[in-house]
């Protein structure tokens, strides 16, 4: 038997594997069939593009775009409207790092679907290039706010702080969705100009878009921004749950005005919110907090006494040095 039969009867026993019910069978022989750089390889890598499970289709995107073969763009950009949002940002991305792929991502941006312009804007990013600023800025414009969201992202993805002015205009936006995107993007600028935006942001009507804020602002107040820290301090007060874990877990500076606030949070009505106080009293060095930690070891809830027992042992080995 030649070699060149060989190597057609092993790739066609890998062809078979796909048709596994195991996932990670599939994904296995993908990896295997990626390494084999002919035509025939190629057009099962495609075909594997139309499986039934997301990872196997996700796995086959980033095969494909290793070949260097005209037609694959088009195949990926399908996905753009695949109905797993895995998938759909896994096209995207790898879409982005396809140079025959920006026309078709233009083209989609105008005239397709708004999921396909969704995702055709975070892919346009990712490609990034001289023209792209303008037609996502064009798209942050679109009256869909599945649009707008991939216009934000995709702007993120150009990690360009000239688009941090549009990006905070975005935080006024009629979707929460879009906010969040937006307070998400301005994070990834780290531009001082976003500060007193975001510190507006804590106080949305929307929970996630306030606690995506506080965790941001604690990347500002972490490089020594007293007003972030100020902001995270008062989130401490939110009415939801989540915002007040986030503000305790990004105070990043141990003083005397921060440790009172978090000592107030061990008596907070949020099992969560006690336990990533005692964390961050501890992570702090917050030997004040000591007799307060001591009480938290009665606590009802197991995780809550767990994590108090932590900062303690961890305090004590610093009043050791």
């Amino acid at each position: 038997m030649s070699t060149k039969t060989h190597a057609k009867d092993w790739l066609n026993n890998l062809k078979k594997t796909l048709d596994s019910d195991e996932i990670w069978v599939k994904m296995e022989a993908i990896t295997k069939i990626a390494q084999i750089d002919t035509p025939e390889a190629y057009t099962i890598l495609l075909q594997a593009l139309k499986d039934n499970e997301p990872q196997v289709r996700i796995k086959a995107i980033q095969a494909i775009s290793k070949f260097k073969r005209k037609g694959g763009a088009n195949k990926i950009a399908r996905l753009l409207k695949d109905e797993n949002t895995l998938v759909r940002r896994r096209a995207a991305l790898t879409l982005g790092e396809i140079k025959e792929a920006k026309p078709i991502l233009l083209d989609l941006l105008e005239y397709g679907s708004k999921v396909e312009k969704r995702y055709a804007a975070i892919a346009l990013g990712a490609a990034k290039g001289k023209d792209t600023y303008s037609h996502l800025l064009k798209a942050l414009d679109s009256e869909n706010y599945e649009v707008r969201c991939g216009a934000v992202e995709g702007l993120g993805q150009m990690r360009e702080r000239k688009a941090t002015k549009p990006i905070i205009r975005c935080l006024k936006d009629d979707s929460p969705e879009v906010r969040i995107r937006a307070v998400d993007v301005l994070g990834i600028l780290n531009d001082t100009r976003a500060v007193e935006p975001l510190i507006e942001a804590v106080r949305d009507p929307d929970k996630n878009v306030r606690w995506r804020a506080v965790y941001v602002l604690g990347h500002y107040s972490e490089s020594g921004n007293q007003i972030a820290e100020d902001a995270i301090i008062k989130a401490l007060e939110d009415e939801d749950w989540n915002v007040r874990r986030m503000a305790v877990l990004e105070l990043r500076h141990g003083d005397d005005k921060v440790f009172t606030a978090l000592m107030k949070r061990l008596k907070d009505k949020s099992k969560f919110v006690r336990r990533y106080a005692a964390y961050s009293l501890g992570r702090l060095g917050a030997l004040k907090a000591v007799p307060d930690l001591v009480e938290l070891l009665n606590d009802p809830e197991l995780e809550v006494r767990d994590q108090a027992r932590w900062a303690l042992k961890k305090l004590g080995k610093q009043q050791l040095k």
